[in-house]
């Protein structure tokens, strides 16, 4: 079964948390450049996403990029049904 956008991305936010607590901001960052992309791979805009992704240096950098992205695809969602 797939996940909802909503629970795709509640997941992604958790993994953030969770890679954080593990290793430490910094290297949590330089982890999540990577899989974060892997994680939104074939849904729309992820391109732009990954840019930004290459950018980021701080937990609140990556969930402020997140959210964006997020209600980015929610304004978009009636477009993937």
């Amino acid at each position: 079964e797939a996940f909802s956008l909503n629970e795709h991305f509640n997941m992604i936010e958790k993994y953030v948390d969770r890679l954080v607590v593990y290793h430490g901001e910094e290297i949590a960052c330089m982890l999540l450049r990577s899989r974060l992309c892997f994680l939104v791979k074939g849904l729309p805009r992820a391109v732009s996403f990954r840019k930004q992704m290459s950018n980021i240096s701080s937990k609140d950098q990556v969930l402020s990029v997140l959210h964006h992205f997020r209600c980015s695809l929610e304004s978009r969602a009636s477009e993937f049904i």
